[in-house]
């Protein structure tokens, strides 16, 4: 075992598995019980499960922290702890049957998106949101593209919800999860425990323009994203060219650009960017409620103000 601790006396356990050969399945669902185990232990703070990334990575690494050596301690000589372990025996290999091996991780390989889930429970539901927890733990470790999750119950002190980070390979792979018709079930099986819950997905070309929005909306898709960029930043190059640059005659090149690129970025951060997002929030993050139309009056709506500053460019060049 590895335990740490930094100025609050965290300690953490860092746990390598190497599954057996066609049992990664049926481990996903017991490493989801596994979680769900532990977040119900007196002092854990989070737990995280990271799926292999062959060649480089070939075993399951399994993160546990908890507020003391002492709440850690407690965990690992457990008798939940060592049935859940007895029960693995068959899926990891046979070297590693005796018990867990507990060591210091590597790096593990970034991923490329992260749905971020914030979920305020109703009171006294939390031993039901564990084990519908577990459920849906083991669906999402089933789909392709699956890079493991974070999980954080309340704090008493800083926070009353939980968080929950769903790591997928590719935003498609998320969305096909997302989608999916066994996570829509799970969720409405879900609705009577939960009293709020927000989620936004963390990838973006443009994330300090698009940080996500309120609770029911999501963050932009990237493609409307650049739509909106274009919007914004073709008008503005544009003005740059008729106006700006003939006060840089006889500059150097790289000055100029420079000063001209620093003027574009600036407006483009502030106020351009969040008016545009404003004006346009009702089609870059439609509630999950919107009407259908909504995306085809977006589009109308963009491609109207595209030949709209066409023409008026057109002619003031």
């Amino acid at each position: 075992m590895n335990a740490s601790s930094n100025q609050s006396e965290i300690a953490s356990v860092v746990t390598k598995v190497q599954v057996r050969s066609g049992a990664n399945e049926p481990f996903g669902s017991w490493q989801a019980r596994l979680s769900t185990t532990v977040a119900s232990f007196p002092g854990f703070v989070s737990a995280e499960v990271i799926p292999p990334t062959p060649p480089l990575q070939r075993d399951w690494v399994i993160v546990q922290r908890f507020r003391s050596p002492e709440f850690l301690g407690a965990w690992r000589e457990s008798a939940e702890r060592r049935s859940l372990w007895d029960e693995a025996k068959d899926l990891i290999e046979p070297e590693q049957s005796a018990g867990p091996r507990d060591e210091d991780v590597g790096t593990p390989q970034p991923c490329r998106v992260t749905d971020v889930i914030t979920t305020r429970l109703k009171a006294g539901k939390d031993d039901e949101y564990l084990k519908w927890a577990q459920e849906i733990q083991q669906a999402q470790a089933r789909f392709p593209g699956y890079q493991g999750i974070y999980i954080q119950p309340p704090s008493d002190i800083q926070q009353d919800f939980w968080t929950t980070l769903l790591r997928f390979d590719t935003l498609v792979h998320l969305q096909d999860w997302l989608t999916s018709s066994e996570r829509l079930q799970l969720l409405q099986r879900a609705e009577p425990l939960i009293d709020r819950e927000e989620s936004h997905q963390l990838m973006s070309s443009f994330a300090g323009w698009f940080p996500g929005g309120p609770e029911g909306v999501t963050i932009p898709a990237v493609w409307k994203q650049t739509m909106l960029v274009l919007l914004v930043l073709f008008p503005l190059v544009m003005l740059e060219m008729r106006w700006l640059n003939p006060l840089f005659i006889g500059w150097n090149p790289a000055l100029a650009t420079f000063i001209g690129n620093a003027l574009t970025v600036s407006l483009l951060s502030w106020p351009l960017m969040p008016i545009a997002i404003r004006g346009l929030g009702w089609w870059l993050s439609p509630k999950r409620d919107a009407p259908a139309w909504t995306m085809a009056a977006g589009l109308g709506s963009i491609a109207a103000l595209y030949l709209l500053e066409l023409i008026v460019l057109w002619r003031l060049m």
